[in-house]
């Protein structure tokens, strides 16, 4: 409930300062279980997936634990469906997390660089993504999202073709290589 109410405040916001959120392919999005893989240039852009994939799809979304250490911060992304992941570790937690979501049928939002990167600069997608596709048969679908740096401009979320990842390390590995040329591919 409070999901959809806070997408409905914030899409509202968008609208009525102009900046549109347009969502290119949506139905791409898979029913079921899917892991939602977009480049990652601005602290909005959570937001903006969450309108673009419609009133009907709640995504949950992992965030570097720093932000849950904040105490009203902290309480916000977790009503948001966020979870906090401890970044540069293997968090065992944060993935067993992940893991319930997918096979539950949810839909997971992972930005595959692992951070915020300017546009421009090149910074290899880590293969987190692809493993949770391997384990748990979700698909990943890569997302480009051409942010609009003013408040008067529109955002435009573009959704790629959904894949499927299987077997081992290299597999997966180049699962996240293909995910970061299909982003890559929709500039």
């Amino acid at each position: 409930m409070w999901y959809r109410f806070a997408r409905f405040v914030c899409a509202a916001f968008f609208f009525l300062t102009h900046h549109r959120v347009i969502a290119h392919h949506a139905e791409r999005i898979p029913s079921g279980a899917a892991i939602i893989c977009p480049n990652h240039t601005s602290l909005r852009d959570p937001i903006y997936l969450a309108i673009a994939c419609g009133k009907h799809i709640r995504l949950r979304f992992m965030a570097k634990s720093e932000w849950f250490d904040i105490p009203f911060i902290g309480k916000l992304f977790r009503s948001f469906g966020a979870f906090p992941v401890k970044r540069g570790t293997a968090d065992i937690e944060s993935i067993r997390r992940s893991i319930r979501i997918l096979m539950d049928g949810g839909k997971l939002l992972i930005f595959p660089e692992g951070t915020r990167v300017t546009e421009g600069r090149d910074v290899e997608a880590k293969a987190g993504a692809a493993l949770l596709a391997a384990k748990t048969g979700a698909p990943l679908v890569p997302v480009y999202i051409k942010n609009a740096r003013s408040f008067f401009k529109h955002t435009h979320v573009i959704f790629g073709n959904p894949f499927t990842v299987s077997g081992n390390r290299a597999e997966q590995n180049a699962a996240a290589k293909r995910l970061k040329d299909e982003i890559e591919a929709m500039k």
